[in-house]
């Protein structure tokens, strides 16, 4: 429609021209929200869009706002970001989107295949526990630059969905990893974080100098078995269960805050939001004996890693242990959450086959996890924090929990 096409232009143009200075617009034209016609996959349904492919929309809604941001800024830049794309998308757009300080930006571990618990799979969301780039990420920046555009990546160093109510996560050598080899992969740029992970943590500069040596002894002051902690916290979480839904609908966000249910609420799982009781929705395609062990397998590696990281402060300078045991704080919660996460699942289970012996036995396994975690939270506000979510829960829900045990 042209009122629309002229709104867009006109309405970008002329944001650059009023706000002088601004560095650029990040595009995001196939996401959560219907921005055009091909954004859901969906334009067969517009009597106007039908005849075009789906790059060629995506193509020129960015050109529209490349070409009027240029005519007021011409030195600003664009990052164009393929999340959502149809995957006939990228042919198309790149023969329409103008190439001056056009960067194209695609998730490096999207594709990445998996294997976990005997369960093959893709990622599909963000994630540290994978590290890319994927063959898909690898073949869109191969096209991009062909086409000449710059190129980006967008990982993640703190956290994602996977584990998100804490400001980093100890898993130093997926990021180190992930890092080495997107320096060989040769990208222009990258983005570091989305609206989770945004905390200004270690892993940010150890992701701009992998040197897993060199972090140790700048943060924590010696050498000394710390490739062995970075290696336990990493192992535990390349078990991961991963999955969208897993990421989305897991009760390892609320961990041990999260209620144990005596029977079945019948309420769905919420989006990084509520878990309930909802076991099915945890699991997503892992079967549940697999995402429970999977999740245990995780809490392991992040218990061991927590043990070697403990015995180390004794091996660090003076000046350095009382930061390090703020960190242990947040290892140890995130230890928590996953642990817990496994025995919910072993809940759900015992009581939907009436076992009440096992279900007192997780109680009685959850109730010190929920007095150790009320414990941690006191000490450190960062701990059930996320800034899009705010807080999953509060001390106060710990409390609660606790309470719920001598009902």
């Amino acid at each position: 429609a042209p009122e629309t096409r002229r709104w867009l232009a006109e309405s970008v143009e002329r944001v650059f021209r009023e706000v002088p200075g601004l560095g650029g617009i990040f595009t995001i034209t196939a996401s959560e929200n219907l921005t055009n016609c091909a954004s859901h996959w969906e334009k067969n349904r517009c009597p106007r869009c039908k005849a075009f492919t789906n790059g060629e929309i995506i193509g020129d809604v960015n050109r529209l706002m490349i070409d009027a941001m240029h005519r007021a800024a011409p030195e600003a830049e664009a990052v164009v970001y393929n999340w959502g794309w149809p995957p006939d998308t990228a042919k198309d757009a790149f023969a329409i989107i103008p190439t001056n300080r056009v960067s194209m930006l695609a998730v490096s571990e999207r594709g990445v295949p998996i294997m976990r618990g005997g369960v093959a799979n893709k990622v599909n969301e963000y994630s540290v526990s994978s590290p890319g780039p994927s063959p898909e990420a690898r073949t869109f920046w191969t096209a991009a630059r062909a086409a000449g555009f710059r190129t980006a990546a967008k990982v993640q160093s703190g956290v994602t969905w996977e584990l998100s109510p804490f400001p980093y996560l100890p898993v130093a050598e997926l990021v180190a990893e992930h890092a080495r080899n997107l320096a060989a992969e040769k990208v222009d740029g990258f983005v570091l974080s989305w609206s989770l992970g945004s905390y200004p943590a270690p892993n940010l500069k150890l992701f701009s100098d992998p040197d897993l040596q060199r972090f140790s002894r700048e943060n924590y002051g010696t050498t000394e078995g710390m490739d062995a902690v970075w290696k336990a916290f990493a192992d535990g979480f390349r078990e991961y269960p991963f999955d969208i839904s897993c990421a989305y609908f897991g009760p390892q966000h609320m961990g041990p805050a999260n209620p144990l249910y005596a029977k079945p609420t019948g309420w769905e799982a919420t989006m990084v939001g509520m878990p309930y009781d909802d076991l099915k929705k945890w699991r997503s395609l892992y079967p549940e004996d697999v995402w429970i062990a999977q999740m245990d397998k995780a809490a392991k590696g992040f218990a061991r890693g927590c043990e070697l990281f403990a015995a180390a402060i004794g091996r660090m300078p003076e000046a350095k242990r009382a930061e390090a045991r703020r960190e242990f704080g947040l290892f140890r919660a995130a230890t928590l959450h996953l642990a817990s996460a496994a025995d919910q699942g072993r809940f759900v289970q015992a009581r939907n086959r009436g076992d009440a012996e096992e279900m007192r036995a997780v109680a009685a396994r959850e109730l010190p996890r929920a007095k150790e975690l009320l414990k941690l939270v006191r000490a450190d506000s960062r701990i059930g924090y996320e800034c899009s979510n705010s807080y999953f829960y509060t001390p106060q829900d710990l409390r609660e929990k606790v309470l719920a045990f001598r009902v």
